[in-house]
């Protein structure tokens, strides 16, 4: 499980590290015109936006739960048992 959770937490990093090229999609038109909308309007498009961010969450825990689960149930089994070799040196006759 842990190996799932290391990996877990670099792809987190490297999502981190790629945000500050999101950031920059941030379009001035579109600013501009929702600070020239009334309240309500600047209300509703608020929700709009958070309305539209929780499908992908949702699907993120998710994905997130569906990986903890299966490697708790793959931490608890054993598998299948394989067979032990042991290799042996050559001895050196003198």
């Amino acid at each position: 499980m842990t190996r799932i959770l290391k990996r877990l937490g670099l792809l987190a990093l490297a999502l981190a590290l790629a945000a500050p090229s999101a950031f920059a999609q941030g379009c001035p038109m579109c600013r501009e015109n929702a600070a020239a909308l009334p309240a309500e309007g600047q209300q509703a498009m608020n929700l709009g936006i958070l309305l539209l961010v929780v499908p992908p969450l949702l699907f993120l825990g998710a994905c997130i739960v569906t990986l903890v689960r299966y490697a708790r149930a793959d931490a608890g089994s054993q598998g299948p048992s394989l067979p032990r070799v042991t290799v042996t040196s050559p001895v050196r006759q003198p």
